[in-house]
């Protein structure tokens, strides 16, 4: 049999003689699956705070959570009396009789020991099945591509009597899609049911087929508060009604889908899986260049489809160039069903005479034609000054030192040195005398000149290293840069959160891996969502708080 609440001592008794007292209590001993009840834990007689409470509550069967303090001071007869109150919310899904064991206090250095609690979770319908809110799951197609972006929709009607305590967060786990999360401000309007004036909720997403085949979509789930109130207080005369707290899982209709396979025919041997309408189109910098010198092209696809199968386009004839490995450099492309972007910045250097830098070509399937598509931009007139040395003829004309150095002396013709030819018949003396030199001319003309050589290459090493340290074009800000802006006033939450975003496309660029996935990336991907991409209301025009610029910074800085 389940016991009631455990008396508490009444405020203005007297405490005893033995020091504080600690008494438990539930608001309701008996209640339904899914409602919620408070567990408080009253100390009556404290003469300090208390050190030392049960942060957790383990049961089998029974949710427990910690929900806060209360703490009540009052004067009986000039003695100043203290109560303190340690409250937990419960909950369960499932009906029967649990106990929640005996729990440990301590107040002011005194240990305190509270007697144990015992709860029946009833079985049996506890709310009117007319009032739950009903979930319905729609898409744009029932037949489509594989790899085809289609749009879904989530619909929660709700009953105008039921109160959500909670946003919906609907969830569609099905194998063989890939589906995006969906928007969180979802847009509210009024639908007439049986009569009566419901609220419709209306959130959108979309998905894409990872397989071929006859699937089925769904069902979506939502994990919702709500306030249900009691059958027999509805049509109360005096508009009041009795309500109770339920954690329900929502669950929608599931919807069958035809996905139909990429043909074969006309695939390119390159295809990378892109599904879509595209445009591609390019420019480079600079045009007018020496040999050996580096260009930056920058290549804008644009249009709507599976921007998540896009690679960068390839050139069409790479002979002659160097290519570096093309990097993302801006993205813009929402969930793609509507006009999005994606740039890439390719780095080459033409290694031989160009008048033109050659086509990039892009291949994706329409899925309106139902037939592959494939873009190619137009060349682009290059002019390359200088010239282009063979790699065997920085060798030519150069001194081979393999074979053995001869080390006599040159034959002397002394015609050459006198200023008279010598007469027949007789031999000349020739000697050769030092020439006065000062040992500075001797020896600091070469040094002035050695120092000249280094000077020259210190420079050019001084140039090469400040121009390698130059992002190349396209390449996303520092992270410092952008913490140091966000750090800063910003007109508002929609500008702070786009500094956001950006942080969030550079870090993967910077830090060479995605950001770890966990709660606080999505808590900031959340919050980036709602007031960058919702919509422009006074609330996304205020100023960022300290607490939430503080919050964001400091989970940018450990990402």
């Amino acid at each position: 049999m389940a016991q009631g609440p455990a008396p508490v001592q009444e405020p203005g008794a007297p405490v005893p003689a033995d020091g504080p007292l600690v008494s438990p209590s539930v608001s309701s001993s008996s209640f339904s699956p899914g409602q919620q009840v408070v567990l408080s834990y009253q100390i009556v007689g404290a003469q300090g705070v208390v050190d030392e409470f049960p942060q957790t509550i383990e049961v089998a069967g029974l949710s427990i959570v910690y929900n806060g303090q209360t703490q009540r001071v009052s004067l009986n007869n000039g003695v100043r009396r203290v109560e303190i109150g340690i409250r937990y919310t419960v909950q369960s899904s499932e009906p029967g009789v649990y106990e929640i064991p005996p729990q440990s206090f301590s107040v002011g250095g005194t240990a305190l020991e509270a007697a144990a609690v015992r709860v029946t979770v009833t079985e049996g319908p506890e709310v009117n099945d007319e009032l739950l809110p009903t979930v319905q799951l729609t898409l744009g197609k029932t037949e489509f591509w594989k790899g085809e972006v289609i749009p879904v929709g989530v619909t929660i009607l709700v009953h105008p009597a039921v109160q959500p305590l909670s946003q919906f967060f609907p969830q569609v786990k099905t194998p063989n899609f890939a589906v995006n999360r969906f928007d969180r401000s979802a847009g509210l309007e009024a639908r007439e049911v049986n009569g009566q004036i419901w609220r419709a909720w209306q959130m959108e997403s979309v998905l894409t087929a990872l397989q071929a085949g006859a699937h089925e979509v769904g069902p979506a789930e939502i994990k919702a508060e709500l306030l249900i109130p009691d059958p027999s207080s509805i049509g109360d005369p005096f508009g009041r009604q009795q309500g109770n707290r339920r954690s329900l899982t929502l669950t929608s209709n599931t919807v069958p889908v035809n996905v139909k396979e990429l043909p074969l025919e006309g695939r390119p041997p390159d295809f990378s899986g892109t599904v879509g309408d595209f445009e591609i189109e390019t420019e480079a910098s600079p045009v007018t260049l020496k040999a050996g010198d580096p260009i930056a092209v920058e290549i804008a696809i644009h249009g709507a489809g599976n921007f998540d199968a896009i690679t960068p386009p390839a050139m069409e004839n790479p002979d002659g160039w160097r290519l570096y490995e093309a990097r993302v450099s801006q993205e813009n492309r929402s969930w793609g069903t509507e006009p999005g972007q994606i740039r890439f910045t390719q780095i080459l250097i033409p290694e031989k005479l160009h008048t033109e830098i050659p086509a990039f070509v892009l291949h994706y399937f329409d899925p309106a034609r139902g037939s592959y598509v494939t873009k190619r931009t137009q060349p682009i007139a290059l002019t390359v000054t200088g010239e282009f040395k063979p790699a065997g003829e920085a060798t030519m004309g150069a001194r081979d030192f393999s074979g053995p150095v001869d080390a006599t002396a040159p034959t002397e013709e002394l015609g050459d040195i006198l200023d008279q030819p010598l007469p027949a018949g007789r031999w000349v003396m020739v000697t050769a005398a030092a020439a006065p030199t000062h040992p500075w001319l001797l020896h600091g003309v070469p040094a002035a000149f050695l120092l000249l050589l280094l000077g020259g290459g210190v420079r050019r090493r001084l140039r090469a290293a400040a121009a390698a340290r130059q992002p190349a074009p396209g390449t996303p800000r520092e992270l410092w840069q952008i913490l140091a802006d966000l750090r800063r006033g910003t007109p508002g939450r929609r500008e702070f959160h786009a500094l956001v975003n950006e942080y969030l496309q550079a870090a993967p660029w910077h830090l060479k891996r995605p950001p770890a996935p966990g709660p606080a990336l999505q808590e900031i991907a959340t919050a980036r969502d709602r007031w960058l991409y919702g919509p422009e209301d006074d609330a996304a025009r205020q100023p960022v708080s300290d607490e939430e610029r503080r919050r964001s910074l400091e989970i940018l800085s450990q990402l």
